[in-house]
């Protein structure tokens, strides 16, 4: 009696049992359907992906290269003589009585930017030409020494550039806290200043270079690799155009009556 009921409790246990792994295939057939079907769905979105990138536009190379240029803050304003762009000289040194003042306006304490500045006579200006308009920029301009014959921008001083940045060597008359009262100008009252850097005659002047001890080169790579081998430099290796050097001679101005008359 008791063989007989082992046995059909063993016989329940055993059915149960089947019952149990039979329930854990189905679940594992069913996983394996999820993960089946999880597997061509993530294949599918890495396709997709693919695609978008593929058909995405292309960055345009001077979009790219601007948006890794900081951006630049003016360090200041310049209070010049010359209110407007009409009467202004071309260049400061024909003008050596014009007169500004750039107050530093950068940095928490301004007056500690301009410590030592006041070792130097002249400095350079670096500053936007602000008041350009709308003009738009060629890539060739008629400079007024040429009776309209054209040149490349870049071998001319046009305010009409790519980058409207300007440059102009001042005389320092005086620094006083955080402001530098300059002297031989050619830049227009509010001209937003970039930078100011002091002149150097031995660095700055190509005539002077003799005053410098060469520095040696670095090697260079092959593939940036660049002629250095002529380390001797002639004393009047710079040059400029006939026409810039014609207006450095002395101009005559003759007076109409008319003009005289106005003048008083």
């Amino acid at each position: 009696m008791s063989t007989t009921s082992g046995s059909l409790e063993h016989r329940k246990l055993q059915k149960k049992l089947e019952g149990e792994l039979k329930s854990c295939k189905a679940e594992l057939g069913k996983m394996r359907k999820q993960l089946q079907s999880m597997e061509r769905m993530q294949s599918k979105q890495i396709r997709d992906i693919h695609a978008k990138l593929d058909q995405r536009p292309q960055p345009n190379p001077d979009t790219a290269i601007a948006d890794t240029v900081p951006k630049m803050t003016p360090i200041g304003y310049l209070e010049s003589c010359f209110p407007e762009k009409n009467g202004t000289p071309r260049q400061g040194s024909i003008a050596p009585s014009s007169k500004a003042k750039l107050r530093i306006l950068w940095g928490t304490n301004p007056q500690h930017t301009l410590e030592g500045l006041a070792d130097y006579s002249h400095v350079w200006v670096m500053f936007l030409f602000h008041a350009n308009g709308n003009v738009v920029v060629k890539s060739k301009v008629r400079p007024p020494q040429l009776s309209g014959e054209k040149k490349g921008l870049f071998s001319t001083r046009t305010p009409h550039r790519p980058n409207p940045i300007g440059l102009s060597l001042c005389k320092i008359d005086s620094i006083e806290h955080d402001t530098v009262f300059l002297s031989g100008v050619d830049i227009i009252d509010g001209t937003p200043i970039l930078d100011i850097k002091p002149y150097i005659p031995a660095f700055d002047n190509p005539n002077l270079h003799a005053l410098v001890q060469p520095h040696p080169l670095p090697e260079r790579k092959k593939e940036r690799d660049l002629p250095t081998d002529d380390t001797s430099v002639a004393t009047s290796y710079f040059s400029t155009p006939d026409y810039v050097k014609r207006t450095q001679d002395k101009l005559t101005i003759v007076f109409s009556s008319s003009a005289e008359e106005d003048l008083g």
